[in-house]
């Protein structure tokens, strides 16, 4: 069984260095108590690190998340556009691209910085479940097309189409219309644990997820009400 290598890593000071500008972040998103802590103490600690509010720092973390996380078969890299965080590439799915805010990341896994280990010993999977409960994920096309070859193991449901803003998923004899959002997040256990480790157990836990989030149609009504565009599907 797979886990998170738990050996020390030596970091350097200037690492966690405490720079005017991870200061005035803090102060600028509220966080006046954390400003005035790491001002007073000059250096990131793994109390405070999980709220910085600075991009710089979060790219200067990159190396050592990459290193840790890879472990497990993750890729990570520091987000290139204006959000502070990473995103991610799970194992058996390098096309589906995740994002994770660096508080959120680091309010879990700031051991991983600090050398001292992650919280708990753990398997790989544990960590896969664990990220996928907070990851949102980029790359919509590719996440819907694998989800779409899971459920098409069944004998009666099929992801039939989907757009930005709603999934269209055939019953049998019904189609069920729901949110993208929802779909995206029912689905991400199906998608990112893989098909080897798929049961039934888990399918109708998506499929009992669907039915909730969803509106119901026969096949009549879904033609006469919606029609074959889903772009005027809201």
């Amino acid at each position: 069984m797979e886990t998170i290598a738990t050996e020390k890593h030596k970091i350097s000071d200037d690492l966690l260095v405490a720079t005017k500008s991870i200061i005035k972040g803090l102060m600028a998103a509220g966080k006046q108590y954390t400003a005035k802590k790491v001002a007073a103490e000059g250096k990131i600690t793994r109390e405070t690190i999980a709220s910085i509010e600075d991009k710089e720092f979060c790219k200067r973390l990159e190396s050592i998340l990459r290193q840790e996380f890879s472990k497990i078969g993750i890729n990570l890299k520091s987000a290139d556009d204006h959000r502070i965080g990473y995103f991610l590439w799970f194992p058996g799915c390098p096309q589906i691209k995740l994002f994770c805010s660096y508080s959120d990341l680091l309010s879990r896994y700031a051991g991983l910085v600090f050398g001292t280990g992650i919280k708990f010993y753990c398997c790989q999977k544990d960590v896969l479940k664990d990220i996928i409960k907070f990851a949102k994920v980029e790359s919509i096309n590719e996440y819907m097309k694998k989800l779409q070859q899971v459920c098409a193991i069944t004998d009666s449901w099929r992801i039939i189409k989907w757009n930005s803003k709603v999934v269209i998923i055939k019953d049998g004899q019904f189609f069920c219309v729901a949110q993208m959002n929802n779909i995206l997040e029912l689905g991400k256990q199906l998608v990112f644990l893989g098909l080897n480790r798929l049961d039934w157990i888990t399918l109708s836990k998506f499929f009992d997820g669907v039915e909730l989030v969803s509106t119901r149609y026969d096949e009549k009504e879904f033609w006469t009400k919606l029609g074959r565009n889903l772009d005027f599907i809201v």
